[in-house]
């Protein structure tokens, strides 16, 4: 439910861009813009992204207006950025400085700890454990004695690193085994026990660095092709656009070789450009930065991809939308001229 509840607030956020970046938005524009991204890194921590993308997609929307096109109007741009900055920023300061002075931790989301450690279980070794922080090491000692109890493998093996059994393995080693070892071992203290599991799992890491990277850049290329694969609409509409654009190759339709006494087939106000392209531009950043957030801090489960590509069917069908018109445009110009 939160998966699906974080994707409708996101595109009520990308709604509120548009809202503040048209003439004259007024105080509601704002306090919905506020309240979409609260309420999306509030349900989904993964669109804490939203923080850092409003304020450069606003910024790119204000710009692509055509009435700031202007000098005088750009300049304007930065007080629009700064307000951005406020509303999307302060929220989040105050939630995580409202967390520091109740439980002392001042963390963006409240479970990093124990979502690395789906990376770093598989890896601890005697020799690991035994160099282990003080502060850390009777957590590694007991996350190692689970895992084996449970016979789970360890992902570097006699024959070198198996990244299919770390992927595999990832929610086991985080829900399963991690979550009730650091239960037993702090009680109750969520915090403390999220804090130890994230040292534990940064000394790992940093140990197998190499490991990690490889398994990042084969973790982010599956998550790219989980964007194009995850539904059935937006496969449809990629589809019919493409074949669109193809037979607008064969048959010559580019709106510059129309008779110029004939509308040009395809053109569009400046408006429509502006609105079409902060549009792309928005979908294209949010599915990036979402991907390498994943791909860096987690396996690639299909519901990270289906958030991170959720405007992605609607800039397919714009895109097959715009290639029919342009298509309609060119055989209608065709039937006046013969």
């Amino acid at each position: 439910m939160s998966d699906f509840l974080g994707r409708v607030l996101s595109v009520g956020v990308l709604g509120g861009l548009f809202w503040v970046a048209a003439d004259r938005p007024g105080r509601m524009a704002w306090a919905a813009l506020g309240a979409f991204l609260l309420g999306a890194w509030a349900v989904r921590p993964l669109n804490v992204i939203w923080v850092v993308l409003a304020p450069f997609v606003g910024m790119i929307l204000y710009i692509l207006r055509p009435s700031n096109s202007g000098p005088a109007q750009k300049r304007a741009a930065w007080p629009f950025v700064l307000r951005l900055v406020a509303v999307a920023l302060l929220p989040l300061l105050a939630f995580c400085g409202l967390r520091l002075l109740a439980v002392n931790d001042f963390g963006v989301v409240s479970f990093g700890g124990y979502q690395a450690s789906g990376l770093a279980v598989g890896l601890l070794d005697p020799s690991l454990v035994e160099k282990a922080p003080a502060d850390v090491r009777p957590l590694a000692q007991a996350l190692l004695a689970e895992r084996q109890r449970k016979g789970v493998p360890a992902v570097v093996g006699p024959r070198g690193m198996d990244l299919r059994l770390w992927k595999r393995d990832f929610n086991i080693e985080a829900w399963d085994i991690a979550a009730p070892v650091a239960a037993k071992l702090y009680g109750q203290d969520t915090v403390l026990a999220n804090r130890r599991l994230g040292e534990l799992s940064r000394y790992v890491l940093r140990r197998y660095l190499r490991a990690y990277l490889l398994f990042a850049l084969t973790n982010l290329w599956e998550s790219l092709g989980g964007l194009l694969r995850f539904g059935l609409v937006l496969q449809v509409f990629l589809a019919i656009a493409i074949v669109l654009y193809s037979a607008r190759l064969l048959t010559g339709a580019w709106p510059g070789r129309i008779d110029p006494g004939l509308p040009r087939p395809g053109a569009v106000a400046e408006q429509e450009w502006a609105v079409r392209n902060g549009f792309a531009l928005a979908a294209l950043l949010y599915g990036a930065v979402s991907t390498v957030f994943v791909a860096l801090a987690s396996v690639n489960l299909g519901r990270y991809s289906i958030a991170a590509g959720i405007f992605f069917p609607s800039l397919a069908a714009e895109w097959a939308f715009r290639e029919g018109r342009t298509l309609w445009g060119y055989f209608r110009c065709r039937r006046v001229t013969h």
